[in-house]
Formats: structure tokens, C-alpha cells, sequence
């Protein structure tokens, strides 16, 4: 959000930023809906020493449910956010406690489909660059452009390279592998007609999600180092949409991975 130093104080006051104090931050980009754990399990799994719901007393938190968790890990503490699908809707909880937050820096993790039709599901996408194809990412940008038509290069949103890199090679001494590449922001679920589809698929895209775009565009916008971590769920290039069609098929190894994630991303920021 473009505010002035004093919307911005009233901002911080209103979510009760100001008591949270200095944090690192993981954004779950549907955390709350792996099923089949909660973030109180990140204790049980030795990645974090504690971990506590945040009550923040604020109109705005509670009217929007967001869920606060924060943990405690080598001395660094962790706030961990759950965010809803899409990113205009997602921004009203990276916004608040990540760009007008004091922590400098995010990982943000989520879901998305594969585009190339090989990788597997619940492989790891590391983007390296994230094109939009909703219509919020471009209000990050330094000049009014107007609105981007399908992969208008001038708003592609990329991560922070150093925290990027850094993760990458915790990634190969934990012996975890991932994927590198372009990704695609889709405006929400299963809006992409064939041609984009396969338009992607040409041009070498590996990925499309709902949030990652304008969440990189926001971190540069407000001057934080963001990155994003991706589980693959479905495969939307090969017509196999297991989130929505059914649920019931997603593996348990995909709850499994995505759980990993979380973990590896607390432990990546805690040694920073």
C-alpha cells in the first residue's frame, strides 16, 4: 500500500504490529489448509524450541481471521502468517506484517501447478522469476503502465537473489532437491484457458500459482527481501486438477512434503 509515514503509524498500530517486536517472517500460502497438521508441529519436529498462537486485538485482524503463530529458534523469533487464496485477497496479510512489519525479509510458500507435464507432484518450485497474469502486481511497479496483457515482460516480479541463492544451497546440503524457473501468477483457481496454458508450456514456464507475482512485487516495492517456495499440488497442463477435482486424491506424501517446507524455510531463516 502507498501510505504516508503517518497512515502508516496508524496502520501498524491498528494490527497491533507495534507489540509483535522484531521478527523473521514465513507466509503460508494456504497453511491453515494442509489438513492434516498445524503449525504447533513444527515443535514436535525440532525446528522450532516454542511456538504460540499470537492474539493481536485489533478490529481489522479479527474481521479477517487471520491465524498468528510466532516461535522461537537460536534466539531468532519467527512469525508465521496464514494467508487465503489469491493475491488480492492474501495481501491484506502480507501487507501488514511483512511490508509495513519491521522484519526484512519472507519466505513465502505455497501451492501450484506444474506446467511442463514431467514434474512430479510435490516436487519443490524455487521461482526465479514470476510473471502476472491478474491485475494487481502492476500497482507495485514505479510507473503507471497500465494493466499487463499475458506475459508483458516490464512486470515480471523476481525474488531476492542473495536470500534465493542462500536458500538453494541450504537446500543441496540438506540434500533436498528443487526446481528453478518462471512461474505464472493466475488472477484465481481455474480461470487459465488452453491457449495460456499452452502458451506457458512453450515458453519453458514450470509453474502457476495465485499469489507469488504480486508477493515479489510487493517485497521490492516496499524494499524487503522476499522468496517463495512452491509444493506442486496438481498438473493444469495436463488437465489433472486434484486440488478442487477431487481433494480426496492428493497424497498423503504431498502433506508430507508441503509440512517439510514449512520446517526447512524456519530452520533456513533462523541460521541467517
Amino acid at each position: 500500500m502507498r501510505l504516508t509515514e503517518e497512515q502508516e503509524l496508524n496502520y501498524i498500530r491498528e494490527y497491533g504490529i507495534d507489540n509483535l517486536g522484531e521478527y523473521d517472517l514465513v507466509l503460508g500460502l494456504g497453511i491453515d489448509l494442509f489438513e492434516r497438521w498445524s503449525p504447533e508441529d513444527l515443535a514436535t519436529a525440532k525446528a522450532l524450541e516454542v511456538i504460540k498462537p499470537v492474539q493481536v486485538h485489533s478490529w481489522i485482524s479479527e474481521r479477517l481471521r487471520n491465524e498468528l503463530y510466532e516461535g522461537m529458534k537460536d534466539g531468532k523469533k519467527i512469525l508465521y502468517v496464514s494467508l487465503p487464496y489469491a493475491a488480492a485477497r492474501a495481501a491484506s496479510f502480507w501487507e501488514p506484517y511483512f511490508c509495513h512489519g519491521p522484519t526484512r525479509r519472507a519466505i513465502g510458500i505455497g501451492w501450484c501447478g506444474e506446467l511442463q507435464g514431467t514434474i512430479e507432484i510435490a516436487s519443490y518450485i524455487i521461482p526465479e522469476q514470476v510473471t502476472p497474469g491478474e491485475g494487481m502486481t502492476p500497482y507495485y511497479f514505479p510507473k503507471d503502465k497500465g494493466l499487463p496483457p499475458i506475459l508483458r515482460e516490464e512486470f515480471i516480479a523476481k525474488p531476492s537473489e542473495h536470500v534465493m541463492r542462500g536458500l538453494v544451497d541450504y537446500y543441496k546440503h540438506k540434500g533436498l532437491s528443487s526446481i528453478m524457473g518462471k512461474v505464472y501468477t493466475i488472477e484465481t483457481l481455474k480461470c487459465e484457458s488452453e491457449e495460456i496454458l499452452d502458451k506457458l508450456h512453450r515458453t519453458g514456464y514450470v509453474g502457476i500459482d495465485m499469489e507469488s507475482s504480486a508477493f515479489l512485487a510487493s517485497a521490492k516495492f516496499h524494499g524487503k527481501d522476499a522468496i517463495v517456495v512452491l509444493t506442486v499440488s496438481d498438473k493444469p497442463y495436463a488437465r489433472y486438477h486434484n486440488y478442487i477435482f477431487p481433494r480426496n486424491e492428493i497424497p498423503d506424501y504431498f502433506y508430507d512434503r508441503a509440512k517439510d517446507v514449512v520446517k526447512e524455510a524456519t530452520l533456513f531463516l533462523a541460521s541467517l
